[in-house]
C-alpha cells in the first residue's frame, strides 16, 4: 500500500487530504477535510495521522502484515 499525503493553508483555512492506493495503483481511499485555521506544519501532521489511522483500522494488510504493522508503528510517533 502506498499512502501520499498533502496539507495546504490558504486565507487561513487549512485542508487535509490523503489517497491510498493498493500495490497495483489502484485507489483504495481518497479523503479531503476542512480543519480550520492552524499552521501548515499541523495541517501536513493531520493528514498524515488520518491516512495512517484509516490503514491500521480498516485497510486489508499484506498476506504478511507488514503494511498494518509498519503503519501502526508510525501512528504510535501520534500518540
Amino acid at each position: 500500500m502506498k499512502l501520499n499525503f498533502d496539507g495546504s493553508v490558504r486565507n487561513e483555512v487549512a485542508t487535509t487530504g490523503f489517497v491510498i492506493r493498493n500495490w497495483d495503483g489502484h485507489v483504495m481511499l481518497a479523503s479531503v477535510k476542512k480543519i480550520g485555521q492552524t499552521s501548515i506544519t499541523v495541517a501536513e501532521c493531520l493528514t498524515l495521522r488520518d491516512g495512517l489511522a484509516y490503514t491500521v483500522h480498516k485497510s486489508t494488510s499484506t498476506p504478511n502484515g507488514k503494511c498494518k504493522a509498519n503503519a501502526r508503528q508510525g501512528l504510535s510517533l501520534f500518540t
